[in-house]
């Protein structure tokens, strides 16, 4: 009896790990089925509180993340790679606002195209008194935005 009992506990407890794993691997699984686009800009500032993984917005809105941070030797630029959650970005369909689409990568491409014709650009922001910064597109009035 002792012993069928030790069989169960170990192949419930075999079963609880495999089931811990899978659902651990699911969750990074589902974020890279999402549909992204990549952009880039460059700085020639600190970019210090700065990281890989630091929350980039749209006019106050969290739309993806920076994916690196490199340094181009020849002009000591700092280039900022960023990925983009298409998943945010939607299209009226039809007359009214509450029928939506989501955007494709290149829809939203030609969209971009044509906000940084009207004067969108991308800033480093801090966030909080923490020292940690992400980087604002918007259309900026005053002086210091990105390339």
């Amino acid at each position: 009896m002792q012993e069928a009992n030790k069989f169960k506990l170990g192949l419930f407890v075999v079963f609880s790990l495999i089931v811990f794993v899978a659902a651990v691997a699911s969750m990074g699984l589902f974020d890279s089925l999402k549909p992204k686009a990549h952009l880039a800009t460059f700085v020639e500032e600190s970019v210090q509180g700065l990281n890989s993984g630091s929350s980039v917005k749209y006019k106050g809105v969290p739309i993806g993340k920076i994916s690196d941070i490199s340094i181009i030797t020849e002009n000591q630029v700092i280039r900022i790679d960023i990925q983009i959650d298409l998943t945010k970005f939607r299209q009226k369909v039809g007359n009214t606002l509450y029928n939506q689409a989501k955007l494709s990568r290149e829809a939203f491409y030609s969209y971009l195209e044509n906000e940084v014709r009207k004067g969108l650009t991308c800033r480093i922001e801090p966030d909080g008194i923490t020292g940690i910064k992400y980087v604002e597109m918007d259309f900026f009035k005053d002086a210091n935005p990105l390339m």
